[in-house]
C-alpha cells in the first residue's frame, strides 16, 4: 500500500495541507445546513479537529492540540455519531501519553471503555473502539513501571478477546484494530522489556488518514450484552 512507503514528514505535511480547508468546509456546511445534514457536518468537523490534535502533538504544539481537542468535543456533541466521544478519548489518551501524563491517559481511556462496556453481540465498530481504548490504557499503564505490570496483563487479555469477536482487520475512524495488531501487542507481554509495547496513535503519524466522507450513523446498542 502506498502510504506505507511515505515518511512521517510526508504524512504530516499532507495533513497540514488538507486539514485547514477541510475544517473550513465542514464549519461552513454546519452553519449552512439543518437537521441530519448539519449533524453529519459536525461529525466531519469533529474528526478533522481530532486529526489536527494528533498532528499538532507530533509537531510538539501541545497547547494548540488541546485547543483542537476542545473544539472536537464541542463538534462531536452536535453530531449524529455516538462513537466520536470514544474516538476523542482515544486521541486524548494518546496525547497525554506523549506528554508523559500517564495516569491521565489511563483514566481517560478506561473511563470511556467502561462506558462502552460491549459484549459478543455488539457491532464490530463498537468492539474495535473498545479494544483500541484498552490498548491506549495499556500503553499508558506499562510506562508507569513494574508495579503496574499486573494491570497491563489484565488489559492485554481483554483486547484480543474483542479482536477475536470481530474476526477481521478493521480501520475505524483512521484507527486500525484487528486480531493481528491486538494479538501482537498482547504477545509482547512475554517479552522482558514490556515497556517496548508499540502504541500507534489514533490518526497519528503511524496510521493512514484521508479526508472522511460521512453518512448518518445514529445506531446504538439498546441494551449492553454481557461483557466479553
Amino acid at each position: 500500500m502506498r502510504y506505507r512507503s511515505e515518511s512521517i514528514g510526508d504524512r504530516i505535511g499532507r495533513r497540514r495541507a488538507l486539514l485547514p480547508q477541510l475544517i473550513r468546509d465542514a464549519r461552513a456546511a454546519a452553519r449552512g445546513h439543518h437537521g441530519g445534514d448539519q449533524a453529519a457536518a459536525y461529525a466531519v468537523l469533529a474528526e478533522a479537529y481530532q486529526v489536527a490534535a494528533t498532528t499538532l502533538t507530533a509537531l510538539g504544539r501541545e497547547d494548540a492540540a488541546f485547543t483542537a481537542m476542545e473544539r472536537a468535543v464541542e463538534a462531536a456533541g452536535r453530531s449524529d455519531d455516538p462513537h466520536l466521544a470514544s474516538i476523542g478519548a482515544s486521541t486524548l489518551a494518546w496525547i497525554f501519553t506523549r506528554q508523559g501524563r500517564l495516569e491521565d491517559a489511563e483514566r481517560v481511556a478506561l473511563t470511556h471503555a467502561d462506558r462502552m462496556d460491549p459484549g459478543f453481540h455488539s457491532r464490530p465498530v463498537e468492539l474495535s473502539l473498545w479494544g483500541t481504548l484498552l490498548l491506549r490504557a495499556a500503553t499508558a499503564v506499562v510506562r508507569q513501571g513494574e508495579s503496574k505490570y499486573d494491570r497491563v496483563e489484565e488489559l492485554l487479555r481483554l483486547s484480543p478477546g474483542a479482536a477475536a469477536s470481530i474476526g477481521t482487520d478493521r480501520l475505524d475512524y483512521a484507527t486500525p484494530f484487528s486480531p493481528t495488531n491486538a494479538g501482537a501487542i498482547a504477545a509482547a507481554r512475554t517479552v522482558p522489556d514490556i515497556g517496548s509495547l508499540p502504541h500507534p496513535p489514533p490518526g497519528g503519524p503511524g496510521s493512514m488518514w484521508t479526508a472522511p466522507s460521512r453518512t448518518s450513523n445514529s445506531g446504538r446498542t439498546t441494551r449492553p450484552p454481557e461483557p466479553c
